[in-house]
C-alpha cells in the first residue's frame, strides 16, 4: 500500500476554493458548522493567510483589476465594496470609504472606513479578492500623521509590549508588527508599540488563546482581567427568557 501523501494546495487554488466554499455558503439559509469547519481546515491547510493570498507571500502585489478599482475610487470618492480574506480564512464583504494607498514592507495597504460605521480600516490589499466601485461619499478623512511611523504602529507609541504568539496566529502577527523573533514551537516573539493599552488589550483578543503578554506587567495584568470578566459571563447558565 503506498503511503499517504499529503498534498498543500498552491495560493492560487486555495484562494480560489475559499471563495468558491463562501459562495455555497452564502446561497444557504444558516451558517452550518460543517461549513465552518471546512473553511477553517481550508484555510489552515493553506497556510492562512499570506499563501491563501493568490499572489503568494514573495510577491504580495494585489491583482490588477482590485489596484485599478482602489485608484479609481479614491481619485472620484466612490465607496468600494470588496471581498476581503480573514486571518481565519473567512471572506467579508466590506463597504469603505477609500482615502489612501501605501507601500509599506513589502505590503500595500488600503487606508479606509467603514462605510456604515465611520470606523477606521485598514486592509491589505493583496488579501482583497475583489474591489467593486459604489456611491459616491462624503468624505471623512482619517488622520493620516498617526500612520507616520507605520500603519500599525502610533506615531507617538509610549510603551512597547513583549507578546509571544503560537504558530496558529504567528504569519498574521508578524504581518501586523513585524518579524520578530522565531520560537521553537513554530510561533513568534514580537515588540509591538503602542500608546492606549486598552485599545492594544482588546486587538490582542483577536487571537484567542494563541497568544501571551511577556511585558510589561500592567499589560499583562489587564489581558488577565479582562479574559477573567469574559469567563465570569459564561459561568452560569443564562437566565430564562
Amino acid at each position: 500500500m503506498a503511503d499517504a501523501t499529503t498534498v498543500r494546495l498552491t495560493a492560487p487554488a486555495a484562494a480560489e476554493l475559499l471563495r468558491t466554499v463562501h459562495r455555497v455558503r452564502d446561497r444557504l439559509d444558516a451558517d452550518l458548522p460543517l461549513q465552518r469547519h471546512l473553511t477553517q481546515a481550508l484555510a489552515s491547510a493553506a497556510g492562512v493567510p499570506s499563501e491563501a493570498a493568490r499572489w503568494g507571500p514573495d510577491s504580495p502585489l494585489p491583482a490588477e483589476e482590485v489596484m485599478a478599482s482602489v485608484l479609481e475610487a479614491i481619485r472620484t470618492g466612490r465607496t468600494l465594496t470588496v471581498e476581503h480574506l480573514q486571518q481565519d480564512g473567512q471572506v467579508r464583504d466590506l463597504t469603505l470609504e477609500p482615502y489612501h494607498v501605501r507601500l509599506e514592507s513589502r505590503f500595500w495597504y488600503l487606508l479606509s472606513r467603514i462605510a456604515d460605521t465611520g470606523k477606521e480600516r485598514v486592509l491589505r490589499l493583496d488579501k482583497v479578492l475583489t474591489a467593486a466601485l459604489g456611491e459616491r461619499f462624503e468624505p471623512r478623512p482619517p488622520d493620516l500623521d498617526q500612520y507616520l511611523t507605520g500603519v500599525f504602529v502610533p506615531a507617538d507609541p509610549g510603551a512597547v509590549a513583549v507578546v509571544r504568539f503560537g504558530a496558529r496566529s504567528s504569519t498574521y502577527a508578524a504581518e501586523r508588527w513585524g518579524d520578530g523573533k522565531l520560537l521553537a514551537d513554530g510561533g513568534v516573539e514580537i515588540e509591538i508599540p503602542y500608546h492606549r493599552e486598552h485599545f492594544l488589550v482588546r486587538t490582542l483578543a483577536e487571537f484567542g488563546d494563541d497568544y501571551e503578554v511577556v511585558s510589561p506587567a500592567g499589560l499583562r495584568e489587564g489581558v488577565r482581567a479582562r479574559a477573567a470578566a469574559t469567563l465570569a459571563v459564561y459561568a452560569e447558565e443564562p437566565a430564562a427568557q
